[in-house]
């Protein structure tokens, strides 16, 4: 009878979970979704920041045109070229003068040589670019203006 107690004990102990075991499964599922969730934060992140870096990137072509047709006549500016992107510039005439060698005598020209440091802005992302912008005019006897 006692050997019947005893098998009987083992078998209760054995039919369900712990408390114990519930609680340690409970965190484990916890730690995993927690993970998981910001795994997916991060890279939604992530995909946030090469959006507004394609964008940026994608403008650049655009606000060189820009410059060369309309900002060079601003020491300083700012534009929007859309999307959310604002372009700011500051422009420096660096040289200036005539050819030394003439092709053509009847036509001269006036060169000048232009560095221009602008910045592209989009949300949180903003970054910096240089250029030099080379121009040139004929000219026109009256006075020697700079384009």
């Amino acid at each position: 009878m006692l050997k019947a107690d005893i098998t009987g004990d083992r078998r209760r102990r054995q039919d369900g979970f712990l408390l114990i075991e519930v609680l340690i499964a409970s965190l484990i599922l916890t730690a995993s979704i927690a993970a998981t969730m910001y795994l997916f934060r991060i890279g939604f992140q992530s995909l946030q920041r090469v959006k507004d870096s394609n964008i940026v990137s994608s403008k650049v072509p655009e606000s060189i045109n820009y410059l060369r047709a309309f900002a060079i006549n601003n020491v300083h500016g700012t534009a929007s070229l859309g999307d959310g992107v604002e372009l700011s510039w500051d422009t420096e005439l660096e040289r200036q003068g005539s050819p030394s060698i003439l092709i053509n005598t009847q036509t001269q020209y006036n060169i000048f040589l232009y560095k221009i440091e602008f910045k592209l802005t989009h949300d949180t992302l903003s970054r910096d670019y240089r250029i030099v912008l080379f121009k040139y005019m004929p000219k026109t006897g009256v006075s020697d203006e700079i384009p």
